[in-house]
């Protein structure tokens, strides 16, 4: 079992990662690695500050870069996946714990006051953006949500990809 198949599986069990017995090659499979460590250890943060997360969710249609990024790297597609979905779940639990359940930390605290207060109008506008794309049959989206871009950046990573 690779590294990479034995942390997913942890992961998933909701135990803490294993050791990785091999170093990966590809770098894919280091960022998927470092994606599923950070994760596990509850670091969304960190997650979303990785190099695949600026390439995915910076990108004017994270939908479209994400499938592209997989495209690109098919020969590797099962650490390229679990690449998506780790970013895509850090974005998800992030999310959660800036809207419910609150931060566990200080450096989140920071980051839940700086996500709460979007400081410029770019930020504003983007927010009413990501709002108003997660409408569902003309039901808005609660509009006192914190950083709604990381719910439909989860939704551009979790669930387009996989929408046909």
């Amino acid at each position: 079992m690779s590294s990479l198949t034995a942390t997913s599986h942890a992961l998933l069990r909701g135990e803490a990662a294993p050791p990785v017995q091999e170093e990966p090659t590809e770098p894919v499979e280091r960022a998927a690695l470092r994606l599923a460590a950070l994760l596990g250890r509850g670091e969304y943060a960190a997650a979303l500050e990785e190099p695949l997360a600026a390439t995915l969710l910076d990108a004017p249609d994270c939908a479209a870069a994400v499938q592209a990024y997989l495209a690109e790297h098919a020969p590797v597609a099962p650490a390229a996946v679990a690449s998506v979905v780790w970013l895509g779940a850090a974005c998800l639990c992030w999310f959660a714990q800036l809207n419910w359940t609150g931060p566990v930390s200080v450096e989140l605290d920071a980051a839940a006051a700086a996500a709460a207060e979007p400081a410029s109008p770019h930020a504003r506008r983007a927010d009413a953006e990501a709002l108003e794309s997660l409408a569902v049959n003309g039901e808005p989206a609660y509009a006192l949500l914190r950083s709604p871009g990381l719910l439909r950046a989860a939704r551009a990573l979790l669930v387009t990809p996989h929408a046909g």
